[in-house]
């Protein structure tokens, strides 16, 4: 008959922990900060891509695009217009950044 005790972790053992330099966390948190910053370009353009890919026609007005039987147009504008959103990521972003840059400098990380 096998013992069904629970096992016991090592003392002051919490689970494998990746260590990642300071630098290197640095970029990658600034990296993941512009990344936000910037989707609405990249999820605009996505969309034009797609519109192209598929044949419709993207601009300032809804315009009818029919994908399987269904009218997308709707959807494709409203998501060829989310560059707008970088009036409220772009900022956000840029601040977020310089204030973890700036408590980042204070903790003694080189950045």
């Amino acid at each position: 008959m096998t013992d069904r005790r629970p096992l016991k972790k090592a003392a002051g053992h919490q689970g494998a922990r990746i260590k990642v330099p300071p630098r290197l966390q640095t970029i990658l948190v600034n990296l993941a900060i512009a990344a936000f910053g910037l989707s609405p370009v990249a999820l605009s353009l996505a969309t034009r891509a797609f519109a192209s890919h598929v044949g419709c026609e993207l601009g300032d007005a809804v315009h009818p695009c029919l994908l399987d039987g269904q009218d997308i147009g709707r959807r494709l504008h409203a998501l060829g217009m989310a560059w707008a959103a970088i009036l409220f990521t772009l900022p956000l972003s840029l601040t977020i950044a310089v204030v973890y840059n700036i408590f980042n400098r204070r903790r003694g990380s080189p950045s």
